[in-house]
């Protein structure tokens, strides 16, 4: 019999968790419109269902109860959009100037291409 807390491999909790972070983050912002509400509230689901496993994680909370688990969950759906956001602005302006730090393995060969790149224009 299939799991019943797993859907598509993401915790049920997790997506109900988020549903309501998605819904609460909605509500306090008055004067957005439909559309715009429930595009936030989707981008919190999709944001807790996906991203809770990796940041219990990285918190340390690999085998945190289910009641943090879903604190956590509900927390990335509250916050999910502005994630989104600010991820979708990091992957923009890496277009623009693609660099990566100092030290990092082939730092230097991406870096000199990109210098290369932009010489060229």
């Amino acid at each position: 019999m299939a799991d019943m807390n797993n859907l598509f491999g993401v915790e049920v909790g997790h997506i109900v968790a988020g549903i309501a972070g998605g819904v609460v983050r909605a509500l306090t912002r008055p004067g957005q419109t439909l559309a715009a509400n429930v595009s936030t509230a989707v981008v919190g689901v999709l944001c807790a269902a996906y991203a809770t496993p990796v940041v219990k994680t990285w918190l340390g909370l690999a085998d945190a109860d289910m009641a943090t688990q879903n604190a956590i969950a509900f927390g990335l759906g509250l916050i999910g959009m502005s994630l989104a956001e600010g991820v979708i602005s990091l992957g923009n302006a890496w277009a623009r100037r693609p660099r990566l730090p100092a030290g990092a393995p082939a730092a230097d060969v991406v870096n000199a291409a990109a210098d290369a790149q932009e010489s060229a224009k």
